[in-house]
C-alpha cells in the first residue's frame, strides 16, 4: 500500500488521500482513513456517497470487484472514478458469461463440465485445464487440473483424484506467458495500455510479487478487439495468455486496480494521472525492465 499512496501522492492534482476500506486500516502512511460497509452491503454505495461529499473527495480509485459493481450502480460515482456502466462491471466480473460473449477467437477453448466424468474427458482433449470460479477473483479458487501429477506444473492437481468444484467452470490451458494489461477505454476504443508479463506459471495468489514491463505489441491489439468488442469504457484489466501457437487469448477482466499497478514505476508517466485525465497515450513502453513488489514497486 506505501508504493500506491506514495506515487498517487506525488499528482499535482492530489492534495490530499483518504484510504477506505471494510476492515480497520493498521498503517496510515499519513493519510485520512475511514470504515465503510462492505462492497457486498447494500448501504456501500449511499456511505462512500455521504463520506465523499463530507470530505470533498474528488476522485475514488475501486480497489475490489465488490465495490466496483456497487458503485457502479450509483448514480454519481462514474463521473469521480475509473468505473465502466453497471451493465459491463457486472458482465467482467461474471467470467463465464464473458467467455460466452467474446466467442471462440478470443478466449480458449472453455466447458461448464457439470460432472467429473466431462471434466476428466476434458483434461484428456486437452493435456490440462485451468478449473476457476465464475465470478469473483479468478486466482482465488483456481485449480490446474492435469491426467497425472508432473514436476512440470509443481502445482497441479491429477484429475484422478479430485472431483468437480461447484461453481466453478474450466479453460484450456495457455502454455504460453501470461500478461497483465492495464487498459484506459473511452467508447470501446483503447485509449491507453501498459502492460507487464508475468511469465508462464499460474499465478494462484495474487498479487504478482515480481514482472517484467513490456511493450508486447500482440498483447495491445488482442486488448483493442476485447475493448472494441465489449464496447469498454473506462479502467479495466486485461488478463491474458499465449496457446502454443503463440495467439494470445482471455484468462479475464479485472474493472478494479490490481496491487501490481506500481509497476507504472517502470514507465514515465504516471498511470494513476492517467487514469483521472483518461489519458491517450496508445501503448506505453517501459523505460526499467523489471518489477518486484518485495522492494514497494521499486524498478531496476
Amino acid at each position: 500500500m506505501a508504493d500506491v499512496v506514495a506515487l498517487i501522492g506525488e499528482l499535482p492534482q492530489v492534495e490530499s488521500i483518504t484510504l477506505v476500506d471494510a476492515e480497520p486500516i493498521d498503517f496510515t502512511h499519513g493519510c485520512r482513513t475511514a470504515c465503510v460497509p462492505y462492497g457486498r452491503q447494500p448501504e456501500y454505495g449511499e456511505v462512500m456517497r455521504s463520506l465523499c461529499s463530507r470530505e470533498g473527495i474528488s476522485y475514488i480509485f475501486v480497489g475490489s470487484d465488490e465495490e466496483a459493481q456497487a458503485l457502479a450502480r450509483t448514480s454519481w460515482a462514474g463521473a469521480i472514478s475509473h468505473l465502466d456502466t453497471a451493465e459491463r462491471t457486472a458482465l467482467v466480473c461474471d467470467k463465464y458469461r464473458l467467455h460466452m460473449m467474446l466467442g471462440s477467437d478470443l478466449v480458449p477453448a472453455f466447458e461448464y463440465c457439470t460432472t467429473s466424468q466431462e471434466l476428466q474427458a476434458m483434461v484428456e482433449r486437452y493435456g490440462s485445464v485451468i478449473e476457476r470460479p465464475v465470478a469473483g477473483r479468478g486466482s482465488k479458487g483456481l485449480r490446474h487440473i492435469v491426467l497425472d501429477e508432473s514436476d512440470a506444473f509443481p502445482n497441479s492437481v491429477s484429475v484422478k483424484v479430485l472431483t468437480r468444484a461447484p461453481g466453478t467452470f474450466c479453460t484450456q490451458f495457455l502454455t504460453g506467458d501470461k500478461f497483465s494489461a492495464d487498459c484506459i477505454f473511452g467508447n470501446g476504443i483503447l485509449l491507453t495500455c501498459m502492460i507487464r508479463n508475468n511469465g508462464p506459471a499460474v499465478k494462484y495468489r495474487p498479487p504478482t510479487m515480481v514482472a517484467r514491463a513490456c511493450a508486447d505489441v500482440g498483447v495491445f491489439k488482442f486488448a483493442g478487439r476485447v475493448g472494441e468488442t465489449l464496447g469498454l469504457n473506462g479502467f479495466h484489466q486485461i488478463e491474458c495468455g499465449k496457446d502454443d501457437a503463440g495467439v494470445v487469448r482471455l484468462i479475464e477482466i479485472n474493472p478494479r486496480l490490481d496491487a501490481t499497478l506500481p509497476i507504472t514505476r517502470c514507465y514515465d508517466k504516471n498511470f494513476y494521472g492517467l487514469l483521472i485525465d483518461r489519458a491517450a497515450l496508445g501503448l506505453m513502453v517501459p523505460v526499467r525492465p523489471l518489477f518486484r513488489r518485495f522492494f514497494l514497486g521499486q524498478s531496476k
